[in-house]
């Protein structure tokens, strides 16, 4: 959801470090469907600094200190559905071995 005002990061609390810029667009969606303001903050700076630096994300998801305790919700609720996709990928792949 895009904010006219300017963004203070006094105001800001970091919510998430993400993987990519898909996950960061889906949390982003997420938050902003449900009135939260988002601001992604970038960690790309190369194609390399996934590989170089894995623990500093693609990028970082911040959102209002008032919102925090709502975004966090959201994040729990991303994070979980991302849990169970990926167990029902593991599923799949294990029931494809099985058939071969």
């Amino acid at each position: 959801m895009t904010d006219t005002r300017e963004y203070d990061d006094r105001e800001l609390a970091v919510l998430a470090q993400v993987a990519d810029a898909v996950e960061a667009s889906a949390l982003e969606s997420l938050l902003a469907d449900r009135g939260i303001h988002v601001l992604v903050e970038s960690q790309h700076t190369t194609p390399f600094d996934g590989a170089i630096s894995p623990e500093r994300g693609w990028a970082r998801i911040k959102v209002y200190r008032d919102d925090l305790a709502a975004a966090e919700e959201v994040l729990a609720d991303f994070r979980d559905e991302q849990g169970r996709q990926g167990a029902d990928l593991t599923v799949r792949r294990e029931g494809d071995a099985d058939r071969d």
